[in-house]
Parts: C-alpha cells; sequence; structure tokens
C-alpha cells in the first residue's frame, strides 16, 4: 500500500510540473509559430494582391486566428464538442464543411503550406495539452495492445500442428 501512495504522489507531482512548467512553455513556443504563419500570410496577400482572392485569405486568416485564440483549451474535450455539435446540428456542420471547401479550393503554394503547417501546430497542441495524461493512459494503451495481440496470436498457436509445435518447441 505504501508504494501505491508514493506512485500517486510521483504522478501527481509529474502532472503538477507538467502543467506548471513544461506545458506553457512549450504552448508559447507553437503559438509563436503561429503568430509567424499569420504574418507569412500576411506578407502574401501583400505580395500577391488580387492573385491571392479575399475569401481565402480570410479564411486562413480567421482559422490561424482561432487556434491561437485556442492554444490553452485545444483538447481531447474541444475535439469532442465540435463533434457532437456537427452531429446535431446541421447548420454548423454545413458551415464547418462550406469553411473547410474554402481553402480546399485554393490553389495557391503558398495557402497550401501555411494551412499545412497550422494542422500540424494543431496536432502538436493538442499532444501538449493532453500530454500530462499520457503517463496515466499509457500502461492502458498497452495493456489494450498487448491483449490484441495476444487475441490475434492465440488461434493460430492454438490450431498449430505437431511438426509445426515441435519446431516452435525446439526454438526454445
Amino acid at each position: 500500500m505504501n508504494y501505491l501512495f508514493w506512485a500517486a504522489v510521483i504522478l501527481a507531482l509529474f502532472h503538477f510540473l507538467y502543467e506548471w512548467a513544461i506545458a506553457p512553455a512549450i504552448r508559447l513556443k507553437l503559438k509563436y509559430r503561429l503568430f509567424a504563419l499569420r504574418d507569412q500570410l500576411r506578407r502574401a496577400k501583400l505580395e500577391m494582391g488580387s492573385c491571392f482572392p479575399d475569401r481565402h485569405f480570410c479564411s486562413l486568416q480567421d482559422s490561424l486566428n482561432v487556434v491561437i485564440a485556442l492554444v490553452d483549451k485545444f483538447d481531447i474535450g474541444l475535439i469532442a464538442r465540435a463533434r457532437k455539435l456537427s452531429a446535431d446540428d446541421p447548420e454548423f456542420r454545413k458551415r464547418c464543411e462550406s469553411r473547410s471547401q474554402i481553402m480546399d479550393d485554393c490553389r495557391l503554394e503558398v495557402a497550401k503550406s501555411i494551412r499545412d503547417q497550422t494542422t500540424k501546430l494543431a496536432m502538436e497542441l493538442l499532444l501538449v495539452n493532453c500530454g500530462a495524461w499520457v503517463i496515466y493512459l499509457l500502461p492502458i494503451a498497452v495493456v489494450v495492445g498487448g491483449y490484441s495481440e495476444l487475441k490475434r496470436c492465440i488461434p493460430s498457436l492454438a490450431s498449430i500442428s505437431e511438426p509445426d509445435l515441435a519446431k516452435v518447441t525446439d526454438l526454445y
């Protein structure tokens, strides 16, 4: 019981340290990278002028602003709420799909690159914001993954022939 107590204390300290110092530093770094992408987008609009359609520019800039605003809140819970809202509200889903289509229609390489980088940074934010939970969820994932692998291997091992069984047992 004593070991369980100390394991819980160590996990709590890790979680505190991660949320107090590590995650905020990483979030700030990612936020600065998002600012740099937004600056790059604005620079491209200034240089390209009317060759960069306003609807593509505004949609991409707005999406960057949303990710910047959600730096601290971008986590699994937010994604789950957005998915639920999308399933429950057809108007919301239609607006999201329309917006995504606008950005998909853009053929400018600089816009595609900025959108791809924004998506990658959003994924990094998701990992950072859920990072302290890894220490709790990793053992569960290993057990589930190991169990799945066992379920896959046992039927073939249970149906092995005697000559093949001899080969397997001779290996050891």
